[in-house]
């Protein structure tokens, strides 16, 4: 594949980064959508147009880690049909970044509503794009990295040293998408080789012009009021808000994060979580609160379990979900919905007018 450079008078039509690609002239079909988010706009909107690209990154908290430091080399668009983006030098202001062949995110400066933009501005072809790879730097501690909550440094791996993500379809305009990264699902420890692993299946890419959110705080009391929760050791620990794509769901079926390879077996009709996010303790109220950000338009269902410290991110753990029992949210949420749900005894959720 081949790369056109461009000159540096089209480099200054670019303010926020220079990329190196290739487009060649093409009206591609948007007939079946591979899209990792809703397709939810009309095949028939396809055209010959430029559409001006953003992408965002950002991701899920997750309990006892402090940092995960992804470095990476470059993002390729694979295009359906025509040629591939590469895009493979970045300008970045909030990481004071120009023109710089690689750039590092620490994802969890980017939780739950917050997000990075490493590309924007971009001028691509309007069409679909199966897949988005980030080729990451890693094998090395000083460049991909997790820092536990102990300080501890342990090397970041991720496959094949690119992670593949969903890919998605673009028309012309403006079109502002963003990576998330559940990181419940994502990162996992290899006790094989003392490292950790971020894997592609918990990431997912979200129209951000639509995305929803559901936000909100939980009450410390709920932490360890109940058996088994009354005896963590920590209260602080293993109080994870629960997210289920659809409604009216049997509570019994609710499970824990679990991929097909569990080593355990699987309970009858379990339903996986859409997305998983731990507590964050607010710098400002001492309030614990959750966010869950960039969500496509659903129904879904929200829950607390105060009982999830054990809660793998391959194995089926038939952790007790929700608990406290009464611990459950349902909505209808809608395009571009902002909902504020705080579990206070029975949860208190109502859209937010902010």
């Amino acid at each position: 594949m081949g790369l056109l450079v461009f000159s540096s008078a089209l480099k200054l039509m670019f303010k926020k980064f220079a990329a190196l690609l290739i487009l060649a002239p093409m009206f591609l079909s948007l007939a079946g959508c591979p899209c990792g988010f809703d397709c939810d706009r009309d095949d028939d909107s396809a055209s010959d147009e430029p559409s001006i690209f953003t992408l965002g990154m950002s991701a899920t908290a997750i309990e006892k880690i402090r940092r995960i430091v992804l470095e990476v080399d470059s993002i390729t668009l694979v295009s359906s049909e025509g040629e591939d983006v590469v895009i493979d030098t970045f300008t970045i202001d909030d990481l004071n970044l120009s023109s710089s062949k690689t750039f590092q995110i620490d994802l969890l400066d980017y939780r739950g509503l917050k997000q990075l933009e490493v590309i924007e501005d971009l001028e691509i072809e309007s069409g679909t794009y199966t897949e988005v790879v980030l080729q990451v730097l890693d094998g090395d501690v000083n460049q991909s990295f997790v820092e536990d909550s102990d300080g501890e440094m342990f090397v970041l791996n991720v496959s094949s040293s690119g992670l593949s993500l969903p890919g998605f379809s673009v028309t012309s305009g403006n079109e502002q998408l963003t990576i998330e990264f559940n990181l419940a699902l994502a990162l996992q420890f290899s006790t094989i080789s003392s490292s950790y692993v971020l894997d592609e299946q918990g990431a997912r890419i979200v129209d951000s012009d639509v995305g929803s959110s559901i936000t909100g705080s939980v009450d410390s009391g709920l932490f360890d009021g109940v058996s088994p929760c009354d005896e963590k050791t920590d209260p602080l620990l293993g109080n994870l808000v629960y997210l289920y794509s659809g409604n009216n769901l049997s509570v019994s079926a609710l499970a824990d994060v679990y991929t097909g390879d569990s080593s355990t077996t699987i309970g009858d009709n379990a339903v996986a979580p859409y997305s998983v996010t731990a507590l964050v303790e607010s710098e400002l109220t001492g309030a614990y609160e959750y966010a869950f950000g960039f969500l496509p338009e659903d129904e879904y269902t929200l829950i607390l379990s105060c009982n999830a410290l054990d809660d793998d991110p391959i194995d089926f753990d038939g952790i007790s979900i929700p608990l406290p029992a009464e611990q459950l949210y349902e909505n209808n949420l809608a395009a571009g919905e902002k909902v504020e749900c705080d579990f206070e005894g029975p949860s208190v959720c109502s859209p937010d007018s902010q």
